[in-house]
């Protein structure tokens, strides 16, 4: 009877081995073969970051957005408001869809009673892709 043959694949280390023809090479010569292997493989893997500069960048970025955020509705604010208000209010923050503005003392009566569904609906429509839901007005110092 003829005894069948099994037919395996070689191994990965094995095929490696031959590719560089170290198949026969004594023992210590492939024992320092995968030690460098090993070693060089590692440099390639990528290092798990530290949690700060993890949160140091999101952090970052975060605020880079926000701030960016905040200078795009001042900005369209400041285009909707009439003139001669500008130089008595200041835009303070934009949080959650509310814009808080700082104004002096008479205008907060002015905004705060008469004109805040108008120009909520002009900022709206001023900014198209942020969504101003509610404006604050605080009285405080608009100086820069």
């Amino acid at each position: 009877m003829r005894q069948q043959q099994k037919m395996t694949k070689p191994s990965p280390r094995r095929g490696l081995l031959e590719s560089q023809d170290l198949l026969h090479a004594p023992q210590e010569v492939q024992e320092a073969f995968w030690h460098r292997h090993n070693r060089d493989k590692r440099l390639f893997r990528r290092a798990p970051l530290p949690l700060g500069d993890l949160t140091s960048r999101l952090l970052t970025e975060g605020a880079g957005r926000s701030a960016d955020r905040l200078a795009e509705v001042g900005r369209a604010w400041f285009r909707v408001v009439p003139t001669a208000h500008r130089p008595r209010m200041k835009v303070n923050s934009f949080r959650g869809g509310c814009l808080q503005v700082l104004v002096d003392g008479t205008l907060k009566f002015v905004y705060g009673r008469g004109m805040r569904g108008d120009l909520l609906a002009a900022l709206n429509a001023e900014l198209g892709g942020i969504r101003v839901l509610r404006i604050e007005y605080r009285v405080g110092s608009v100086h820069q």
